[in-house]
């Protein structure tokens, strides 16, 4: 049987910093393609397509007013990171940025935009983590899912690392 969640603290514990992102960037992907034969994930792609079929900017723009002001922001326990399937997320209707950039990511994809994730780093200590999707033309545009930002816009930060769902 499939978790809802992967919980990696003791696949991270001895990495270095950048093993641990990398790491962190394969899980995120799996739960991407996991997403991508969920019925509940799938029927919930197609019902925001059908909102806007031929504008892929106004398609983006609704999923990611839904992912950043629908699903509530709420910290994983101290003891650790946990990653929500999208599933999970959109039942419960709330994660912290991994969760909203998984979610984001699966139903972008099952929109048939290529997807990824770009995670902050401090050093390459990771501290946060946010979609982007590729439009037709080829442009990649960024989703802030946990502040009230519009899309486009990016946190500044001192390193990055990208990882293409």
């Amino acid at each position: 049987m499939q978790t809802n969640f992967i919980d990696l603290r003791h696949e991270l514990k001895g990495l270095t910093d950048e093993q641990a992102i990398r790491k962190r960037a394969k899980w995120f992907n799996l739960l991407v393609e996991r997403a991508q034969s969920n019925p509940v994930v799938r029927n919930f792609a197609a019902s925001i397509k059908s909102k806007a079929p031929t504008n892929p900017m106004e398609q983006l723009n609704i999923l990611h007013s839904f992912v950043r002001d629908t699903v509530k922001y709420v910290d994983d326990p101290p003891e650790g990171d946990l990653y929500s399937d999208a599933s999970r997320t959109l039942r419960i209707k709330e994660g912290d940025c991994d969760d909203k950039s998984i979610l984001f990511a699966s139903v972008a994809k099952l929109m048939g935009y290529r997807t990824g994730f770009r995670f902050m780093a401090q050093g390459f200590n990771y501290i946060h983590v946010f979609p982007y999707a590729l439009l037709p033309s080829g442009q990649k545009i960024y989703f802030e899912t946990t502040l009230n930002k519009p899309f486009n816009w990016r946190p500044k930060e001192s390193k990055a690392f990208e990882s293409t769902a």
